[in-house]
């Protein structure tokens, strides 16, 4: 089963109720709970969308997004009770697409995750697509460009505007 949506948050609780409440609204989604849980999951299982809380326990949401946006394009949300306009400008900075503040409303936060993953094309089934021009590969589900074969890093902007011409 193709995962859309993950969340990777230290409060389990408040993790696992916004996972139910997104799987109820048939947006399929799972959570972990460490940077190097979730380092994991996207490797194995490639979601079409990251909530992203800041602190995760003895680790850093912040290193996680810089780290995962060398091998990814994914969208990412930050989930953070964090108000101050540092951390917002330092998420959206380093490759995050959002700033989402907690306590978030489950409604409001769904409304968001569901644009996003209309945006990127996701759907719960939809098979993976890999466009070829030449030497350049794109694959729109993992927002990756090779060229020749070898990963090229793109911030999400240049993702995109890249995707558009």
């Amino acid at each position: 089963m193709k995962v859309e949506c993950l969340i990777v948050d230290d409060e389990i609780a408040l993790a696992e109720t916004t996972c139910e409440y997104f799987n109820m609204f048939e947006v399929t989604t799972a959570f972990v709970t460490t940077a190097d849980e979730c380092e994991r999951f996207v490797d194995a299982h490639e979601p079409s969308l990251i909530l992203l809380d800041i602190n995760l326990g003895n680790a850093s949401g912040f290193d996680l997004c810089k780290k995962l946006r060398l091998s990814t394009q994914i969208p990412i949300l930050f989930i953070s009770a964090r108000s101050s306009d540092d951390d917002v400008l330092i998420a959206l900075n380093i490759g995050g697409d959002d700033y989402i503040q907690k306590p978030y409303t489950l409604s409001i936060l769904l409304a968001k995750v569901k644009a996003v993953l209309k945006r990127v094309g996701s759907s719960s089934g939809k098979q993976e697509e890999v466009l070829e021009f030449g030497q350049i590969q794109i694959d729109t589900q993992l927002h990756r460009v090779r060229v020749n074969g070898a990963d090229i890093q793109l911030t999400t902007m240049e993702y995109k505007l890249f995707c558009h011409i």
